[in-house]
């Protein structure tokens, strides 16, 4: 979801959204934090460290 931080209403309608749809947001959170490891980071910063020397 998207809000205009410069618009009130906007927000408000955001958070309205968020707590009205809070288990769901919550479920896609932790399925999207469980995509990054510190093994995957590890590994994508050798990748890029390996490209610039």
């Amino acid at each position: 979801m998207q809000v205009d931080p410069s618009d009130p209403d906007s927000v408000a309608g955001g958070l309205k959204e968020a707590l009205e749809r809070g288990a769901e947001l919550r479920r896609g959170a932790l399925a999207r934090g469980a995509e990054f490891t510190w093994e995957r980071s590890a590994r994508e910063i050798e990748e890029v460290w390996g490209e610039l020397t």
